[in-house]
């Protein structure tokens, strides 16, 4: 299967000082941006390469100071959850994913780490 590019889109405001184990919040990254990386590629499976290529494929990574706290925000450009993978999205071995595509692991591992 050929795959169009996929753009990561940065928005970086200031970031104070923390304290983080940098392993563990690389996997958090990791995990959700492979999710994002996923969900382009299969919304992109409908379309033809022509069409695929017409569309801005891209994740965009925000992070901003909220009551004290910082908070990240990685969207990609996809349709979206629905109101029920939203509810489910932080279950253990919940997954959207075709079988043998998915764990459900990596959103619940993600959740795990940042608690």
């Amino acid at each position: 299967m050929t795959t169009a590019q996929i753009f990561i889109l940065t928005e970086y405001g200031e970031i104070p000082p923390i304290d983080y184990f940098a392993g563990q919040l690389n996997q958090v990254f990791m995990n959700i941006l492979t999710n994002a990386i996923d969900a382009i590629n299969d919304f992109n499976s409908r379309f033809k390469f022509a069409k695929i290529k017409l569309n801005l494929n891209k994740v965009t990574i925000k992070n901003f100071i909220e009551n004290c706290q910082l908070k990240i925000s990685i969207a990609d450009h996809d349709k979206g959850m629905s109101e029920e993978t939203k509810h489910k999205i932080f279950d253990h071995l919940f997954t959207t994913k075709y079988v043998g595509n998915g764990t459900g692991l990596g959103i619940a591992i993600a959740r795990q780490i940042v608690e």
